[in-house]
């Protein structure tokens, strides 16, 4: 049996299983289908809400907004 244990910053990148990282993930699962895992860090983020996603034409702009909660230490 074999666990792969990452952190790599998910929260950076496009999220769409383009990145590299994700990609190489996949051919590792692919390649190995049996007694096989990867675990990837989910608690770095905690209750943030840090994901978006938008679709913007080209030649086009589109205004994101953040909103911190008051004493919010975040970096």
């Amino acid at each position: 049996r074999i666990v792969i244990n990452i952190s790599y910053g998910s929260r950076a990148g496009p999220q769409d299983g383009s990145s590299l990282i994700e990609t190489a993930l996949d051919e590792l699962l692919a390649l190995r289908r049996e007694n096989f895992a990867i675990v990837v860090s989910a608690g770095n983020a905690r209750r943030q809400r840090a994901h978006v996603r938008r679709v913007v034409a080209p030649e086009r702009s589109v205004l994101l907004r953040c909103e911190l909660a008051a004493g919010d230490t975040t970096d």
